[in-house]
This record gives structure tokens, C-alpha cells and sequence, in this order.
């Protein structure tokens, strides 16, 4: 499964809850922390691959593996997600097989859902609010069309144009913000 994802800064939070608020349903509030690995024996940095142990406010735990991105607009790649029952143990078992972990992450996040979009609004620790408009497919010959679906659906219903787009993820915006620090 690909996950094809564009994520936008964003100026006013206020008013694109409310305008969100007017025709997508919300399916919920949490807290995320977010603990990156990188691998032993290869650069995740050099690989653009990610490790990612996530610990939600209710409790659960999901280990996630992020492809490479496949290019284009957007971000686009493989993902593949575990759920675990315990952060500690998958953590522990991560540095004890030699990953190292570089960053971690913590965030507010609103999850809604708008015909087969997820849109996270998210308060990134650090770093400032967002928003990613996320929607998945098997088939790598529509990405570009999805991603275009993606951009032209926050500037119609969002108000958000292509000047707002962020290609970075939130760990290469953390690890910069940590290198300049």
C-alpha cells in the first residue's frame, strides 16, 4: 500500500478548524510521540527510509517502517505498520539490535475525514501547526493525479495554496532545526 501524503504550514489554525469543522468529520483528538531510529549499518538520512516507534495518548503503540519516497510531488512511499502492547519493550529491543535513536517527536494532532482523505491538523513541538491530507493506493501509476487531487482539495475547501506546501517530514524539520541549534 502507498501512502500519498502533502503537508502544508499553516498560518491561521483557528480558521481552518472552523472551515474543516464546516463539511469534514472529526474523528478525534490525541497526543503523539514519535521516537525515530536510525539503522546499524546504513544512514537512514542517505536511505530516506524511517523507523518510527508511536505512542498515542490512549496508550497504543504502533512500530512503523517508511519506504523510500518515490519521488514527485508530495510524499509518497511504502509504509508498513505493527501494532506493539508495549514502548518500552519494542524500544528497548531496537537500541539492543544496535539502532540508535536520533529524535523524538511529540505532537498534538486532530484527525478528521473528508471522502478518502485523512486530514491531520497537527501542533508539532517545536516547530509550528500543520496540515497533511493523506490518502493511500495500490496503484503507483495515479500517484501524480492523487497528489494533484490532494493540492487542488486544500486550495478549494482549505483556502491553502501550493506556496504553503512542506516537503519536509517533521523529523528532517527537527533534525535541521537541531543542527542549526
Amino acid at each position: 500500500m502507498l501512502e500519498v501524503e502533502v503537508k502544508f504550514r499553516v498560518r491561521d489554525v483557528k480558521g481552518l478548524v472552523n472551515r474543516l469543522r464546516g463539511f469534514a468529520t472529526h474523528i478525534g483528538s490525541n497526543v503523539e510521540e514519535d521516537h525515530y531510529f536510525n539503522h546499524p549499518c546504513r544512514d537512514f538520512r542517505d536511505t530516506d527510509e524511517a523507523v518510527r516507534v508511536r505512542v498515542y495518548g490512549s496508550g497504543r503503540v504502533t512500530v512503523t517502517y517508511k519506504g523510500p519516497r518515490l519521488g514527485g510531488e508530495g510524499k509518497v512511499r511504502v509504509e508498513y505498520n505493527v501494532d506493539v502492547d508495549s514502548a518500552d519493550n519494542v524500544i528497548n529491543m531496537l537500541k539492543a539490535l544496535g539502532f540508535r535513536e536520533v529524535a523524538v517527536i511529540r505532537k498534538e494532532r486532530d484527525e478528521y475525514t473528508y471522502g478518502n482523505y485523512t486530514i491531520y491538523v497537527d501542533k508539532v513541538d517545536g516547530l509550528g501547526d500543520f496540515l497533511e491530507v493523506e490518502t493511500l493506493t495500490n496503484d503507483q501509476g495515479i500517484v501524480g493525479e492523487l497528489v494533484k487531487g490532494i493540492v487542488n482539495f486544500t486550495k478549494r475547501m482549505l483556502n491553502i495554496g501550493e506556496d504553503a506546501i512542506e516537503p519536509k517530514t517533521y523529523l528532517e524539520l527537527i533534525m535541521s532545526k537541531v543542527n542549526q541549534d
